[in-house]
């Protein structure tokens, strides 16, 4: 389902997602959009990815391991937007997954989103988002991507392999700021100096 993994040496596939109702398809006929996958340990997987209406799951970023084993998410990988009250009812819009790229240890995911975490996200993230050392929460890189103020959207990341004391990102996406520094839709990230560039 979506998801699988080939062995050169035994020349077999292995299905990393064995259960159907990972994902959700919106509308029926249209399955979930994976944008983007890196593994690093385990697979992550990033993209348009909605749990089954009813079902816990993951929410535009979800984790699987790498031996056929299934889905190992847990409530820290979700992206989630801004919330919404209507006729049809309240809640959270589900965030999107646009990119991911794996650097020093950390991987890191942008997309459409405002916060990662449980129902209506508990840590608030704007648009990109690293987990360090393979596990544990998402947590929020650099005061993140804003558009006037508003969250705002990175659709592509880029890690600098020029050095190994280099360890900087570059994210392109549609906003004005990356944490307090003007930036017009690129920007580069320097974990070491905690700051945007």
């Amino acid at each position: 389902y979506h998801l699988a993994k080939w062995s050169g040496s035994s020349q077999a596939w292995t299905a990393i997602a064995p259960n159907s109702d990972w994902c959700h398809f919106t509308p029926l006929t249209d399955p979930s959009i994976i944008s983007l996958l890196v593994a690093n340990g385990k697979l992550y997987v990033a993209g348009q990815i909605h749990p089954v209406c009813g079902l816990a799951g993951p929410c535009g970023l979800a984790e699987f391991s790498t031996t056929g084993a299934g889905i190992v998410s847990g409530g820290s990988d979700n992206l989630w937007g801004t919330y919404f009250a209507d006729d049809g009812g309240s809640g959270y819009e589900i965030g999107d997954g646009y990119d991911l790229c794996l650097r020093d240890c950390a991987v890191y995911v942008t997309g459409n989103f405002q916060s990662t975490g449980s129902t209506g996200g508990t840590t608030p993230a704007w648009g990109i988002a690293h987990q360090l050392n393979g596990s544990g929460a998402w947590t929020p890189v650099g005061g993140g991507l804003s558009l006037s103020g508003l969250h705002a959207t990175g659709y592509c990341l880029a890690s600098d392999p020029q050095t190994a004391s280099d360890d900087r990102i570059f994210v392109l996406g549609t906003f004005d700021s990356a944490g307090s520094t003007s930036a017009t839709n690129i920007a580069s990230w320097e974990p070491a100096s905690l700051g945007t560039q």
